[in-house]
C-alpha cells in the first residue's frame, strides 16, 4: 500500500498537482511499483475468491415481502461498483478532451464507490454482508464493448435516467414504512444520480449525432413500461439497442 501511495503522490507532483496548476515540475513521471504491470482497461470486472460471478441479476421478491424487497434493492446498489469501474475505464481510454471533462468523471466514479459502501453498509444493517448475494458483473461487460464516450452516455443518458421512476417509487414507499434510514440512502442517491446525468448530458453534448441517439432510446425505454431491476438497470421491453446500432459518430 504504501507504494502505491507514493506512486500516486510522485505522479501528481510530476503532473503539476491534483489541478495541473502546479507548474514548473521537473520531476520525471514515476515508473510502477516493482513486480506490476497496468494491464488496463479490463474487459471484465474483477472480484476476489469472497464473492460468487454471474452475468444475471437476482430476481426481484414479491411486492409483499417488505424486508425482501429493501435487501433486494441495497444489494443491487452495490453493484454500483460496475459504475465506477465503467467510469475508471472510460477515464483511461478517453483522450484529448478538456479538464473539466476529466474532473467531473472522477467525481462521478468517487460518487458511485460510494453509493456501493453506503448500500453495504445498510445491508449489514440488515443482517446481510455483500458477498451473500451473487455478484453481477454484466452491465460492465456490456459498456467494454462500445467505445468509452458512447459508454459514458449510456450510463448516464440511459441507464441512470432511467432509474429514477423506480428510485422515486421506493423512496416514498420507505417513508410509507417508517424506514427513514432506508429512505435517505435512496434520496441521497437521487441527489447525486440527478448531477451524474447533468454531467453526461455535459460532457456528451461533444458529440451531437450519439446525443440524438440516446435520446430516443432513452425515449423508447421510458415510454415502453413493465419496468424490472434485475441487472442493477431500469429495463421495459422495448428493443435494446445493440452494439451494431452504434455507428460511427462524429464528435463535434
Amino acid at each position: 500500500m504504501h507504494r502505491w501511495m507514493q506512486f500516486v503522490k510522485d505522479l501528481l507532483e510530476a503532473a503539476g498537482g491534483v489541478g495541473g496548476l502546479e507548474g514548473g515540475s521537473t520531476k520525471a513521471t514515476p515508473s510502477l511499483p516493482p513486480g506490476y504491470d497496468l494491464l488496463l482497461p479490463f474487459p471484465e470486472a474483477r472480484r476476489d475468491s469472497r464473492f460468487s460471478v454471474t452475468l444475471t441479476g437476482a430476481p426481484p421478491p414479491k411486492e409483499d415481502d417488505r424486508i425482501g424487497q429493501v435487501v433486494w434493492q441495497f444489494f443491487n446498489y452495490t453493484q454500483e461498483m460496475q459504475a465506477a469501474e465503467s467510469l475508471g475505464s472510460v477515464l483511461w481510454m478517453t483522450g484529448n478532451m478538456p479538464w473539466d471533462f476529466y474532473f467531473d468523471l472522477a467525481r462521478h466514479c468517487y460518487d458511485e464507490v460510494r453509493h456501493s459502501k453506503l448500500a453495504e453498509t445498510r445491508l449489514e444493517g440488515l443482517g446481510h454482508h455483500v458477498t451473500d448475494f451473487p455478484c453481477s458483473v454484466a452491465a460492465y461487460a456490456w459498456r467494454q464493448l462500445v467505445d468509452p464516450l458512447r459508454s459514458y452516455c449510456a450510463l448516464t443518458y440511459v441507464i441512470e435516467t432511467g432509474a429514477f421512476k423506480y428510485k422515486h417509487e421506493t423512496y416514498q414507499k420507505h417513508l410509507e414504512a417508517g424506514d427513514i434510514e432506508s429512505a435517505e440512502a435512496v434520496l441521497f442517491d437521487i441527489t447525486d444520480e440527478t448531477i451524474h446525468v447533468g454531467l453526461g448530458k455535459s460532457g456528451c453534448r461533444r458529440c451531437s449525432s450519439l446525443v440524438a441517439t440516446m435520446e430516443r432510446w432513452t425515449i423508447s425505454w421510458m415510454s415502453a413500461g413493465s419496468w424490472s431491476s434485475n441487472t442493477r438497470s431500469i429495463r421495459c421491453n422495448a428493443r435494446r439497442p445493440r452494439v451494431s446500432d452504434l455507428a460511427t459518430y462524429a464528435v463535434d
